[in-house]
């Protein structure tokens, strides 16, 4: 009887042990694991505004090669048409300059800016009404399910956007 007893003292701290080793594992485990997650949401993040910074570059340079090379009004207020739809599309976009040689040509503010130097939200009264909806279009004879987003814009309800 003296021998099951002893052998009970010793199996309890080595079941006590081998849970919270198992416990500290897993706890290591799980901080790891929260750790790899921070990280591949930081690289995606950085990799999503690398690519907006360079389609943004890319179509600026677009519309910079079309400015003839003595530009005229007309060429000038196309350039800050584009960089004001950019700017309300991307909200990291602060400024837009096009250089030749060392003479800056061209230079402005994306977005509206106000005498406080404050920047005055251009479409937020038209982000109302936007209607969602999700159809099929026909796309290299294949159907093809996408989502589109509608907005009136005028005055007798006939003409819309939609994207």
């Amino acid at each position: 009887m003296p021998r099951t007893k002893r052998r009970a003292d010793v199996l309890t701290p080595v079941a006590a042990l081998t849970v919270l080793l198992i416990a500290g594992l897993s706890g290591a485990s799980l901080r790891l694991l929260l750790q790899v997650q921070q990280n591949v949401t930081a690289t995606t993040a950085t990799r999503s505004f690398v690519d907006e910074g360079t389609l943004i570059a890319a179509q600026m340079a677009l519309a910079a090669s079309e400015v003839p090379e003595i530009p005229d009004p007309i060429s000038w207020r196309r350039l800050n048409t584009l960089v004001d739809g950019m700017a309300n599309l991307s909200h990291g976009l602060e400024y837009v300059e096009i250089v030749d040689g060392d003479i800056t040509i061209f230079r402005t503010q994306a977005g509206p800016v106000l005498l406080d130097g404050s920047r005055r939200p251009t479409l937020l009264p038209f982000t109302q009404n936007v209607e969602i909806s999700r159809k099929r279009i026909s796309l290299g004879g294949r159907d093809v399910p996408v989502v589109t987003f509608r907005r009136v814009c005028g005055r007798d309800g006939r003409r819309y956007v939609e994207v």
